[in-house]
């Protein structure tokens, strides 16, 4: 270790600048390396080789944030000139650091003040909080802090559609994406219906609604509450006999991020009681079981 510290005066001369990935490509005759195309701001773009081959998938790189030395001469390599150093963690191979990019400029890393937790939460309040987990995520603040965290893309979010997705570029500085069809597609909200003939009253609709709109009992039919339900959709896989769907939103009816939000907060914290409970007596009968 002695031998590579450097000086102080040495470091300060090491320019870092957050670069933006614009592209990914395999270099053929490559085991290692990686082509990057980045956007390193008001230096303009620049092409880098990264030895990260072996952990990284190209296409899951493109739009993620990096940090690159901009002041580092370039390297002529037989695949061509690389000129910038992608940051690695020291002893772990292929690993990127990647950093979450603020207002509508790239920034020093210095200059990267505000909290990921800070940003995820301005990040959720412009999501629709439908709980709906389409994004890949178990709920919208999870996906909120991963979008804070560089490690998912602006546009998981079918429920908000393009507009959520231009509200979301324009808190990160980013250039809108159209919304990736693999989450699904946008279309007009929607809310769930039971038909009340076929409920067969088993309850198992209630615990997966994120907001509580599911009113019934065990043995009892059941009902939504259109002014509660978000259009999940989750209560309609556990329905063994399909008298769930979903129907257009009544236009009476508005949407309530804020609301959903509060809902779903005391939703997951009585389930988080409940189960804890539930822990409680097990424990009991078996302490008792065992005297």
């Amino acid at each position: 270790v002695e031998g590579n510290l450097i000086s102080i005066d040495e470091f300060m001369r090491v320019d870092l600048r957050v670069a933006r990935i614009l592209s990914a490509e395999l270099i053929p005759g490559a085991d290692k390396l990686l082509k990057l195309q980045v956007d390193v701001g008001e230096l303009g773009k620049r092409e880098i080789f990264a030895g990260i081959r072996a952990a990284y998938d190209p296409g899951s790189l493109v739009g993620r944030l990096i940090v690159v030395v901009a002041n580092l001469e370039p390297r002529k390599m037989r695949f061509g000139v690389s000129e910038n150093d992608a940051g690695r963690r020291p002893r772990r191979q292929g690993h990127l650091r990647v950093v979450s990019r603020f207002r509508r400029r790239t920034r020093y890393a210095g200059q990267m003040t505000e909290s990921a937790s800070g940003l995820a939460a301005r990040i959720d309040a412009l999501l629709p909080q439908t709980q709906c987990t389409r994004c890949g995520y178990d709920g919208c603040l999870p996906y909120a802090a991963a979008i804070a965290a560089g490690e998912a893309p602006i546009n998981q979010c079918p429920p908000g559609g393009r507009d959520t997705i231009h509200a979301l570029a324009a808190l990160l500085g980013q250039e809108p994406l159209p919304l990736n069809p693999g989450n699904g597609i946008e279309s007009p909200p929607t809310v769930a219906w039971i038909d009340e003939a076929r409920c067969i009253g088993c309850a198992r609709c209630l615990t997966p609604c994120p907001v509580d709109a599911i009113v019934g009992a065990p043995k009892f039919m059941h009902t939504v509450l259109a002014d509660r339900c978000t259009g999940c959709e989750l209560c309609m896989p556990p329905c063994p006999v399909d008298c769930i769907e979903m129907r257009p939103r009544p236009g009476a009816v508005p949407t309530q991020p804020p609301v959903n939000r509060a809902r779903y907060g005391a939703h997951s914290e009585r389930l988080r009681r409940r189960t804890e409970e539930r822990q409680r007596e097990l424990a009991a009968k078996k302490a008792s079981a065992l005297r």
